[in-house]
């Protein structure tokens, strides 16, 4: 159980994974998992084999972080409520961000939902919507996908679920965006930096920074979308984001710079 809590602690100037902020530290995680094996308990290997998989993630290494994250759901049937809830979560999230298997994830989603409902984890049955409003993203079905966000953003008022509300709101502001209302995308957008800002989530403040630039930049308005790569820019740098999310704000700046012809400050 000691192991299992010094894998969970955050870690300072880390990659964050691309399903969102959440860190562990690797040695503590694999030695967990080894011990939880050797000694038969079911529990702890199912939640150390998450852990171990999240790992494998921050360096990149997705088969290892799949294999470890099946092993985890093929144990959680086993645990209580809200343990297997998480698992099937975070399996249905990574699924999907990772665009693996859409089918599997909305069912992964579905019975954590499920999971939640069954031990009244109200904010959790928010994250878990979350992730089935995604997917419908993620397959660019717009309707379905607006209709489900609403949904969530009740859900997450409701239950006090800041996190799950960030999420919605930058989402919805992609959702906007991506059906060319750059106004109501940037009211959705400005909504999840308010709440990120007030609990000091940067990474999300970041994210949605860079997205709010990203749909200006798609719709066709380059110096519009620069302050907002800029500021995103700025955030990563001051909170030493992993050098690949940085990397990926220059290339936008770059892009934005030689679409107005600045091609001298792109090279830059």
């Amino acid at each position: 159980l000691t192991l299992l809590e010094l894998a969970d602690i955050p870690m300072k100037r880390t990659s964050a994974i691309s399903i969102g902020n959440k860190t562990v530290q690797t040695g503590y995680a694999s030695w967990a998992l080894h011990l939880a094996t050797q000694l038969r308990w079911v529990r702890g290997e199912a939640l150390a084999s998450l852990l171990v998989s999240i790992a494998h993630e921050q360096r990149g290494d997705d088969k290892q972080a799949q294999r470890h994250l099946d092993h985890s759901v093929s144990l959680a049937k086993t645990l209580p409520w809200i343990e297997r809830g998480a698992i099937l979560q975070h399996a249905a999230l990574y699924y999907c961000v990772n665009e693996i298997d859409l089918d599997r994830a909305d069912s992964l989603a579905d019975a954590a939902v499920l999971c939640f409902q069954a031990c009244g984890a109200q904010g959790e049955i928010a994250a878990s919507s979350e992730v089935i409003a995604r997917i419908e993203l993620v397959r660019e079905r717009w309707t379905q996908a607006i209709t489900a966000y609403y949904v969530v953003l009740d859900q997450a008022r409701i239950s006090r679920s800041m996190p799950t509300l960030i999420l919605a709101n930058e989402k919805m502001g992609m959702i906007m965006g991506a059906l060319g209302d750059v106004d109501q995308a940037a009211r959705f957008f400005d909504r999840a930096v308010e709440i990120s800002d007030s609990l000091e989530d940067r990474f999300r403040s970041f994210m949605s920074r860079r997205n709010h630039g990203l749909v200006l930049l798609n719709n066709g308005n380059p110096m519009e979308a620069l302050p907002y790569f800029l500021d995103a820019l700025q955030r990563a740098e001051h909170h030493e984001f992993a050098r690949d999310q940085i990397r990926i704000v220059n290339e936008l700046i770059a892009e934005c710079l030689l679409g107005v012809d600045s091609v001298s400050d792109a090279w830059k």
